[in-house]
């Protein structure tokens, strides 16, 4: 969207020497966008050379805000620093006239007279960019379907409902983003309005960047948010859509790097490697093979070369008092329910300083775990930091040392369970969830 000249004067009584921030919305976030210093007349004055996109923002004098409409040559608002919002006054300014005043008398009025004021200033001033953030606000009109019987048709009332969900909003309108409603009614769309399936909220997404047609920004904003949102739900099996919609949308340059309308280029393409490492993750994916030492620190075991049909593979710490419980309950486990059923158990631990790797052996050799007990030994860890290339070619690899990038281990114990072909079947969130998937999956394939 390209920048329009503005001149924003705003007399702050109350706030005169001070500074006085603008911010622009993007979505429903703030992002300051310029300064000025309040004169003695409290009078500060926005003018910045290169123009100011169209769109919702904020004066901030210090306490409070109050949202203006900033889409043409000249603005003049008076207010108040103690109550910014309460005691604004268009003096000049068509769009604010619309957002603050005429809306404001409008909205005053009982219904049904109140959503005609309303319709009423909408359709008079169409072609304002008040209008059009008014209008968005509004709910789209709900009806109930019902079935040829009279019974109400709740698939159908839901599909209607999604329909219609758009209707108050023009989705080629790229200043749509510039504002806090379209996000607000994406987010509420995408919480409750939609099955909460990964295939079924990539699809809807993908038809609504259809329906967006050639507004670049609006496809844009919709992807960033998508992936920002469902990035840290593998659990749910939602993490699918935001590797989906990065590789479909972002990553469509040479070689999976961020495409070309996607700027900066460094920033896309670590959403770009976000992606192909959240790629493996998935429900149904084939994991990236692990490749680490056991308590030696000289042998090096193969996840994927493990003999067994179905593995669970445990990332834990030797410091996580939680861990320390769950290990030998998930052993007692192993060694009662999970052997037979030809499932082994691959266990990662933290080992890279010389107390966790000592602790580490100890509580092995305490609990009697003689299942695969594999981590980056602490004089192993200490080589690779440095020197790193040593490992390049080696037994190992700078993924599997990296394990817990990898395999996104941020809190412990972390679990999966891999099929024969190393698929991932599940990420379970207990030990009684392990249990209940790893047998489930075992007779399914016997």
């Amino acid at each position: 969207m390209a920048q329009q000249p503005c001149r924003l004067e705003t007399t702050i009584a109350g706030a005169e020497g001070d500074t006085i921030l603008l911010a622009n919305y993007y979505g429903n976030r703030l992002f300051y966008s310029d300064t000025a210093v309040a004169n003695a007349q409290g009078l500060a004055v926005f003018a910045r050379k290169s123009g100011y996109k169209p769109g919702l923002y904020a004066v901030l004098p210090g306490k409070g805000r109050v949202n203006i409409v900033l889409n043409e040559p000249l603005i003049q608002l008076a207010t108040e620093a103690a109550d910014p919002a309460g005691r604004l006054r268009v003096i000049a300014s068509r769009e604010n006239t619309i957002y603050h005043v005429e809306r404001k008398v409008a909205e005053a009025l009982p219904e049904p007279q109140r959503s005609a004021a309303l319709n009423e200033l909408i359709t008079a001033n169409s072609t304002t960019l008040a209008a059009m953030l008014i209008r968005m606000e509004q709910e789209p009109a709900k009806a109930e379907v019902r079935a040829a019987n009279g019974a109400l048709d709740s698939v159908a009332t839901a599909d209607r409902f999604r329909d219609h969900y758009w209707d108050n909003t023009d989705l080629h309108d790229e200043r749509i983003v510039n504002g806090p409603v379209f996000q607000n009614r994406l987010e509420a769309l995408l919480a409750i309005g939609l099955p909460q399936q990964a295939d079924a909220i990539t699809t809807y997404l993908e038809s609504l960047i259809v329906r967006c047609g050639e507004a670049a920004e609006v496809r844009r904003f919709i992807v960033s948010l998508a992936i920002k949102k469902y990035q840290d739900l593998e659990t749910q099996g939602l993490g699918a859509v935001c590797v989906r919609m990065a590789q479909r949308y972002v990553c469509a340059g040479a070689a999976g790097t961020a495409g070309p309308e996607w700027k900066p280029q460094d920033q896309w393409r670590k959403t770009c490697v976000l992606a192909a490492r959240k790629a493996s993750l998935l429900i149904g994916a084939k994991s990236r093979d692990l490749v680490l030492a056991d308590t030696t620190a000289k042998k090096w075991v193969s996840l994927h070369a493990m003999p067994q049909s179905c593995v669970v593979v445990v990332f834990w710490s030797p410091n996580c008092s939680h861990c320390k419980q769950a290990m030998p309950v998930l052993y007692e486990k192993y060694v009662s329910e999970l052997k037979a059923l030809d499932v082994g158990v691959y266990a990662v631990a933290e080992a890279t300083d010389n107390k966790l790797f000592t602790d580490w052996k100890a509580f092995i050799k305490e609990n009697k775990l003689d299942w695969v007990n594999v981590g980056v030994p602490a004089p192993i860890y200490t080589e690779w930091k440095r020197n790193p290339a040593k490992f390049d070619g080696g037994p190992s690899s700078r993924e599997s040392l990296a394990y817990a990038e990898t395999w996104e281990v941020a809190n412990t114990p972390k679990f999966y369970v891999l099929d024969r072909d190393r698929r991932i079947v599940a990420s379970p969130a207990s030990i009684k969830d392990i249990i209940t998937v790893v047998k489930a999956h075992q007779a399914q394939v016997h």
